[in-house]
């Protein structure tokens, strides 16, 4: 995203393998746009996982929002709340078996045992497969806001916020309501009003899906990992640190 925002352009061959974050489909198109001989690689995993998918440079533009489709001997399965397999198009809890797992984590076989269940693992991303086999990320389960009888991922409004113009960054959490049970909040840094990401929302979301709150911020809180602490911006919210 640096070389991007610094305009750096060249007609050489350059090679780009990206993990952990899903790398937004505008950031692929930016880079074949500076860089016309780039190859992107892309692939999908955890660390109690390692690694479960792969995106390869050959796969068609209209699967840039994906994470591609599982490595060899990985199996894949997206289960619903109701414990059935879900069907193509369908989102539910992603489960993977491979012989890459993890052992554990040390000294909690609480937490371990909720991720390692039986032949089966998962970190409890929410994802969908298309019927092609292509499986995308719509967010992490624990990280759900519950908007009255509708469950909402963060990640896919944050995806959808990142790739307005002007747009450093953008985060997105539930704030409890008294009503609603929890309200979407957009917390934003960047070049951007307020109004044109209203409006961009208005074109991108469902109803339901556009914050009711926003924040423009400086900086944000990260965790030790250097990502955006979703748990440390809502404390700080509700302590009226972001009037």
């Amino acid at each position: 995203q640096a070389m991007i925002n610094e305009g750096y352009q060249s007609d050489r061959k350059v090679t780009i393998i990206s993990t952990g974050a899903k790398l937004l489909p505008s950031v692929k198109k930016a880079f074949r746009k500076q860089f016309p001989s780039v190859l992107i690689h892309e692939f999908y995993g955890a660390s109690e996982l390692s690694f479960v998918s792969l995106i390869k440079d050959d796969a068609n533009e209209k699967y840039d929002a994906s994470v591609g489709k599982a490595f060899h001997n990985v199996e894949i399965c997206i289960m619903k709340e109701d414990g059935k397999k879900a069907e193509v198009g369908e989102e539910g809890i992603l489960y993977v078996k491979s012989n890459m797992f993890f052992d554990g984590y040390i000294d909690n076989p609480g937490e371990t045992k909720k991720v390692l269940q039986g032949d089966w693992a998962t970190v409890y991303d929410v994802a969908k497969m298309d019927e092609d086999g292509y499986i995308y990320i719509l967010g992490r389960k624990n990280d759900m806001i519950l908007y009255g009888a509708y469950n909402i991922y963060p990640q896919e409004i944050e995806k959808m916020l990142k790739s307005h113009l002007g747009v450093k960054e953008a985060a997105v959490i539930g704030i409890s309501d008294v009503y609603w049970g929890e309200k979407v909040a957009a917390f934003i840094q960047g070049d951007v009003s307020i109004q044109s990401l209203k409006n961009y929302c208005l074109k991108n979301l469902a109803a339901y899906k556009i914050p009711r709150i926003w924040r423009k911020i400086d900086s944000f809180p990260e965790t030790a990992g250097g990502k955006v602490s979703r748990q440390e911006l809502k404390k700080r919210f509700e302590q009226g640190f972001y009037v």
